[in-house]
């Protein structure tokens, strides 16, 4: 197969050009579940088969509900769309009342899902557990291989492929529909920019019930990469030093843990340890500085590099804004970060900064991809044209007819360009507010600044229509149980320890020393002993605050904080 049409072609497209005999692998204190592709391309037919046996047919919508992703989920999305019908991936854990509302919206034939899944009160549709249909070792008949041929060639690459529910940041999730040829033409762009070669190790973390790492996926596919699939980000550290990867893709999230691991680790070594590592953090070093500079390369970034494997060459950054401290921090260890752009509805890439040279600007989220056009509104919005803008809404025309505006897409993000081809994402639209001084404040950057201390794990910043801004933050309590033994304050527990005057003025003398401009200060906090995550609901699938969520939970704390 010289070519792919649908996306369901890809695991035939590997086997025959660059045939790998490890298409995809499983992390588990270990690796294991390996297959080839050719042993890729079976179990696609396989499932296929399947479900066209279960009654599923073209146009049907199948839910993929899962708590956790392997090369087998990637499999059964692709089976889904082979047997003609539309993969909905639902990001787990979704809540009774939005899976009722997507139930009724999409109404689905079947419902693929994972143990840990309570489905218990939904009735009147198929459900079928993804171990059970993933472990049938069936070889596939011809009988089978002829009807799965005939549904590709009735099959249009105009058609819908997949159905992905936004993250719903803000405000309830909104079908997007995004034909085969809308992801083809992303992955097809991808390609031609990444330094992905038959046989490189990637690993995957990140959720492929969101876009952003499906399409990932896919382009790891297309070019013969070994992937190797983790059951959770939080297995990420452990799991470098067994894969050793050369890429995988991250949110800045997850990059600034591990950026503050290294930190929070120096901080409790020798003074002539720190001063080594400040050396080399500088740009302008004297001769002493330089010594001390190549002193922390060998003692402190190469041990640091080792634990993470050894062999990382690059990381693509997405889904939210990345500290350009912590962007530096991997640059300067020779581990390059490029950051990138997308939305769902644009399937999802839109601009990323490249590898080579040239193609690179720090702080931006690179260039265009091929083929797709970008342009800045007279509001500052950002605005794409191209092969990957979506469908439109699923049975949303009203909303559709919104957000695209003579074939435009109207992203509801602010950006401005820097050197006249490298895009700058500031924050949501929506999220932006205008200071008393007449400035506007980008909530997104602050807290990035914010979340990189060592002192705070989560924050999030309000302001918008309000006469100041605040910020509800959780405190990192490991680094603040060190701070209060060094300051002799009595440590008792989280819930309490937030309440106590001495732990917030040391957050009070943090906030007023972050080298913030006069309009962002921070005029008031919160201190929370709560845990934001997307299990419970607080944090997206790429781990930005679900705002108006938050809001609502802690709505009696903010008001109390304002009157």
């Amino acid at each position: 197969m010289n070519s792919f049409t649908f996306l369901f072609d890809l695991p035939a497209y590997q086997a025959d050009r660059t045939p790998q005999r490890v298409a995809g692998a499983m992390w588990r204190q270990g690796i294991k579940e390996e297959i080839s592709s050719a042993q890729f391309v079976t179990q696609v037919e396989v499932i296929a088969t399947q479900l066209l046996k279960r009654g599923v047919k073209k146009g049907d919508r199948v839910i993929l509900l899962t708590d956790r992703y392997s090369i087998k989920w990637l499999a059964t999305d692709m089976a889904i769309m082979a047997a003609g019908a539309i993969s909905c991936p639902l990001h787990h854990p979704v809540k009774k009342a939005e899976l009722d509302i997507i139930l009724h919206r999409i109404e689905p034939v079947v419902i693929i899902y994972t143990a840990a899944v309570d489905l218990s009160e939904i009735s009147g549709v198929d459900k079928i557990l993804l171990d059970e249909l993933t472990a049938l070792n069936d070889t596939i008949c011809e009988e089978d291989r002829l009807r799965l041929q005939a549904i590709r060639e009735e099959m249009n690459p105009g058609d819908i492929a997949t159905i992905v529910h936004t993250s719903g940041s803000s405000g309830e999730p909104r079908a997007v529909c995004l034909s085969h040829h809308n992801v083809v033409s992303n992955v097809m762009s991808v390609l031609s920019i990444v330094p992905f070669t038959p046989g490189t190790r990637v690993m995957s973390f990140l959720p492929l019930s969101h876009i952003f790492e499906r399409i990932v996926c896919y382009v790891y596919i297309a070019c013969g990469a070994n992937v190797y699939f983790l059951e959770s980000y939080r297995n990420a550290l452990f799991a470098l030093k067994d894969i050793r990867p050369e890429y995988f893709t991250s949110v800045p999230l997850i990059l600034e843990r591990f950026a503050s691991i290294l930190e929070d680790r120096i901080e409790e070594t020798s003074w002539f340890t720190r001063w080594a590592y400040r050396s080399w953090e500088k740009t302008e070093r004297g001769i002493l500085s330089h010594l001390g500079s190549l002193i922390a390369h060998e003692w402190i970034i190469k041990r640091w590099k080792r634990s993470m494997g050894g062999k990382l060459k690059g990381i693509v950054s997405g889904a939210a804004y990345l500290d350009p401290k912590v962007e530096r921090l991997y640059h300067r260890s020779g581990i390059k970060i490029r950051q990138g752009y997308g939305l769902t509805e644009a399937s999802p890439v839109i601009a990323i900064n490249r590898f080579e040279p040239g193609g690179y600007q720090r702080g931006t989220v690179g260039l265009p991809i091929p083929g797709v056009q970008v342009k800045i509104a007279e509001d500052g919005e950002v605005l794409v044209k191209g092969p990957n803008v979506m469908l439109g809404y699923y049975k949303d025309a009203e909303a559709t007819a919104l957000s695209i505006k003579d074939g435009w897409l109207h992203t509801g993000d602010i950006g401005r360009w820097e050197k006249e081809d490298f895009l700058v994402i500031t924050d949501r639209k929506s999220n932006i507010y205008k200071h008393a001084s007449g400035k506007f404040i980008a909530p997104a950057q602050i807290e990035s600044h914010l979340n990189h201390h060592p002192l705070i794990h989560e924050a999030m910043i309000i302001g918008f229509k309000r006469p100041y801004t605040i910020a509800l933050i959780i405190p990192h309590f490991d680094g603040l149980q060190k701070i209060c033994a060094e300051k002799n304050i009595h440590w008792t527990a989280p819930e309490y320890m937030i309440h106590n005057t001495m732990v917030i003025q040391i957050y009070r003398d943090l906030l007023d020393h972050l080298g913030l401009h006069s309009h962002e200060r921070i005029e008031k906090f919160i201190l929370l002993a709560d845990t934001w995550s997307p299990e419970n609901g607080l944090l997206t699938a790429t781990y930005k605050p679900r705002r108006k969520v938050i809001e609502e939970m802690y709505a009696k704390e903010i008001e109390e904080i304002y009157a």
